[in-house]
């Protein structure tokens, strides 16, 4: 208890209620200056302005896009952008400029500002939430090579499910500019991962779904990212939706199984190596990438292609590297 009455409760304040035994909890977030390693880990980014732009609508009072949320931070915008204020929290200097807040009392630093009524930004007329306005620092790496550093740097520190997270959205982004013209990124996705991997590992069966096809890795993403939801909607598949909702996960990395999903009523069970997993996308859509680098809509840490002999060597001794990973823990 502290002197206002409040205790702590993992990210919440509970305070005493007057006259009464009950706490409420009220949900907070506590900074510092002080600098930790959180504060330096840069987030992926794996959308693209280039080819959403209607996602990102411009402020009436301010020269900025709007980002609903932190996770639509598009790679390839070089302007200003407003991002909700739980942005701080993922924050990292080296790839961000935080130039100010919308709501505050002034002006933001070096935006453009037209509007007599405050300085809270304004979309189609109408205000909203306070937003952190940053800029996007420049960076020499393609959106590929930034996914496969970062899933190094994590296998490093252990951090093997944030790993894995970030290796299963490359089929997203090579997927988005194999087949511009398929909207759908279910489709997208699973039809890049069984082109480039998966029909090299594929058995003879007259089943409908019996290997580690792209449907199935699709499905085991979205588990992974959305809390083991299932449901996975991929248009003119209508057998494929039954099939994976038959199915059970049992992800193992190395010696140790980490996540399993119910398995009651499963007709298959799958057992995922997920190391193996992590180097074979890696390696995959880095080389895919360099084979493709002169397409105009990847997206790219800068917004420009700047593959360079340097940062590819780099890229393809740390895809070798994760498999070395791979091996040493499968031991």
């Amino acid at each position: 208890m502290n002197d206002k009455g409040g205790t702590r409760a993992g990210n919440n304040l509970c305070f005493s209620v007057s006259g009464s035994d009950a706490l409420v909890q009220v949900p907070a977030w506590w900074y510092t200056n002080l600098d930790h390693k959180k504060r330096h880990e840069p987030l992926t980014l794996f959308r693209s302005y280039a080819r959403e732009p209607e996602r990102y609508l411009k402020y009436d009072n301010y020269d900025a896009i709007n980002v609903n949320k932190t996770v639509d931070i598009p790679c390839d915008y070089d302007g200003v952008m407003g991002v909700p204020i739980s942005f701080l929290d993922k924050y990292c200097p080296e790839q961000f400029e935080i130039l100010g807040l919308t709501s505050s009392s002034e002006e933001c630093a070096g935006v453009p500002y037209t509007h007599s009524n405050g300085t809270r930004a304004f979309l189609n007329g109408h205000p909203i939430y306070s937003r952190c306005l940053i800029l996007r620092r420049q960076s020499e790496l393609s959106c590929v090579e930034d996914a496969i550093f970062d899933v190094y740097r994590l296998l490093l520190k252990g951090e093997e499910k944030a790993a894995l997270d970030i290796a299963l959205s490359l089929p997203d982004i090579c997927g988005s500019v194999a087949y511009p013209e398929v909207s759908h990124i279910g489709k997208r996705y699973s039809r890049w991962y069984d082109e480039y991997i998966g029909k090299f590992e594929k058995m003879p069966s007259e089943k409908p779904c019996p290997w580690l096809n792209g449907y199935v890795v699709w499905y085991f993403r979205n588990c992974l990212k959305h809390c083991w939801q299932t449901g996975i909607d991929i248009p003119d598949k209508p057998y494929i939706d039954e099939v994976i909702k038959a199915t059970a996960f049992i992800a193992r990395f190395g010696g140790h199984t980490c996540i399993v999903t119910d398995s009651e009523n499963a007709t298959w069970s799958y057992e995922i190596d997920c190391l193996l997993l992590i180097a074979k996308l890696c390696r995959c859509a880095l080389f895919y990438y360099i084979r493709n680098r002169e397409l105009s809509s990847w997206p790219l840490g800068d917004g420009h292609m700047r593959l360079n002999s340097q940062s590819v060597s780099d890229a393809i001794a740390v895809t070798d590297a994760l498999f070395d990973i791979y091996l040493a823990k499968s031991v």
